[in-house]
């Protein structure tokens, strides 16, 4: 072979002397002209790679051209590398500022644990490095069909994977985890998770939430949920990984919370064209930590955001991580209600208002965050999320989305109104700014879908005025029951839709609602409604 010859060549010429009498430009010259006769340019370079330092300061650059590496990657420290050029590093490293890793699992499994444990030793010697993409070919988890299969034949390969991931830079450091949901962890947890059982971290005690998911385990690990202690100590469920094709590490030396400086954010299966199909935003974590995550990640093709009530997401930052993904046609909107920005009532009358801000005892709307929202939710050209058909919030969520006129949701399908009951003032605030915005030249242009619970509200003046200006809805949804109401107040309220054409009741009467009145219900709302209104009892229209 001509690299053995060569290695031959250099031993006779190993002398500082003679090597010095050899311009490196012709070395490399002579390297770069040796033939790949198995295909494997690593496998050809190495005998020279090995001879002497010398060799290997030339050689290296050779092999990273040769195997995907652009010269300007190379000149500014951007590496695209497969896994087995890795152990080359331990001889002699580039420089490295972002580099793209690619493991060969199909084709070659059997060197993928010693390409990790190299990969684990090069990022020991090189805390500069901000950015690393992992590739894997042939799913690490191998999941096929997104069923449950059994992981112990990738056992050899996922715990080396989880001791590279452990053995971030600082191991009490966050590692927040983003894949259909986000979560937290510290580093030194990961070296304990099981993912060939698709499990994380052995919780403490049982969460009550468990006995739930696991009375009856689903055959789809997607409904069963396991459960992880993040780096706060506190633990909840999560869906496990069932698939892990590629994987983005990024080290951030930026405030993450108000104990932490350094964290490391790591997304799953970032290469996938239509990942992720929902993204969910529950797990407990500070406002100041939510602002971290949220302002750096970003999916161009986002459908559907899910979060709870109780996630604590600032409004600001959650508007702006909306405001980035104008991709999203469906979203349950629950952000932090203390930051819900005070020139959402800024029309509001003054009684109002001060009624508003001493709902149920409390004085929420006064502690509120500076809104900069003001300046990107609502731009000139008016067309915040167009391709939004779904939004699920509360009623004060509302008062915020539809503050202005616009054509922000110009192609709004369905809107459900949950969450804790409010006041009549303010769910007939929310309905009247509802009505407003279509009524605007460009606001909404399709019949609407409403849906929301009964309760006492329905019964006041000013709900019933507000149902007469929503000409927009032809569907109302009533399901559950915040509190008590007459059957002829739901009536009378359905009644003042100028535009209803179709009615679906379910679970709407209170538990006090006499047994007469609840069998002659929906006879009731058939008869003093237009002959021309569907009536649908116990069926949902949302999907």
């Amino acid at each position: 072979m001509m690299a053995a010859r060569i290695k031959r060549v250099g031993v006779l010429i190993r002398s500082r002397m003679l090597l010095s009498q050899l311009p490196n430009e012709i070395w490399e010259y002579i390297f770069a002209l040796v033939p790949s006769q198995s295909g494997d340019v690593r496998k050809e370079l190495l005998p020279l790679f090995s001879s002497c330092r010398h060799f290997s300061q030339l050689v290296l650059p050779i092999v990273l051209l040769k195997t995907g590496t652009t010269r300007a990657g190379l000149a500014s420290g951007v590496l695209n590398i497969p896994s087995n050029v890795i152990p080359l590093f331990s001889v002699e490293s580039p420089p490295v500022t972002r580099m793209t890793c690619t493991f060969n699992i199909d084709g070659d499994a059997g060197r993928v644990p010693q390409d990790l444990a190299a990969l684990k030793l090069f990022l020991s010697r090189i805390p500069y490095l901000v950015d690393l993409r992992l590739n894997f070919l042939g799913d690490l988890l191998s999941s096929p069909e997104g069923n449950l299969v059994d992981l112990s034949p990738r056992k050899r390969l996922l715990d080396p994977f989880c001791d590279l991931l452990s053995s971030l830079p600082d191991p009490d450091a966050p590692v927040v985890f983003v894949g259909t949901e986000i979560f937290t962890c510290r580093a030194a947890d990961i070296r304990s998770w099981r993912l060939d059982r698709y499990e994380f971290t052995a919780l403490a005690q049982e969460i009550p939430e468990r006995r739930a998911w696991f009375r009856k385990p689903k055959p789809h690990p997607l409904r069963n949920k396991v459960g992880i202690r993040l780096h706060n100590g506190r633990e909840t469920l999560v869906f496990p990984f069932i698939s892990i094709s590629s994987m983005d590490i990024q080290h951030f030396q930026g405030p993450f919370g108000s104990e932490f400086a350094p964290w490391t954010l790591v997304v799953i299966n970032p290469g996938m064209s239509h990942w992720p199909n929902v993204l969910k935003l529950s797990a407990p974590l500070s406002a100041e930590e939510w602002a971290a995550i949220l302002q750096v990640v970003n999916f161009p093709k986002l459908p559907f955001v899910r979060m709870d009530g109780g996630s604590g997401i600032p409004a600001p930052v959650l508007d702006a991580f909306l405001r980035r993904h104008p991709t999203i046609a469906r979203m349950d909107y629950f952000p932090d209600p203390n930051t819900l920005p005070i020139q959402t009532y800024s029309d509001v009358d003054a009684p109002f208002l001060t009624r508003l801000l001493n709902l149920n005892g409390t004085s929420r709307a006064l502690r509120l965050f500076p809104s900069p929202a003001e300046s990107y939710w609502h731009q000139d050209d008016g067309s915040f999320l167009p391709r939004m058909r779904n939004i699920t919030t509360t009623a004060r969520g509302v008062l915020h989305l539809f503050r202005r006129p616009g054509r922000a949701f110009r192609n709004l399908y369905a809107l459900r109104i949950t969450g804790e009951p409010d006041s009549p003032e303010v769910i007939s605030r929310a309905l009247s700014l509802l009505a407003r915005h279509h009524d605007a030249d460009t606001g909404l242009g399709n019949p609407l879908l409403l849906e929301l619970s009964t309760g006492s509200w329905m019964a006041s003046p000013s709900a019933l005025a507000s149902a007469a200006l929503l000409r927009c809805v032809n569907t109302v949804m009533l399901c559950r029951c915040t509190d008590f109401v007459g059957c002829r107040a739901i009536v009378e309220w359905l009644g003042r839709f100028p535009g209803l054409r179709r009615v679906g009741l379910q679970d709407c009467l209170h538990e006090h609602v006499g047994e007469w009145e609840r069998r002659e219900f929906v006879g009731m709302v058939k008869e003093r409604l237009p002959k021309s209104v569907d009536v649908v009892p116990g069926q949902a229209f949302l999907p």
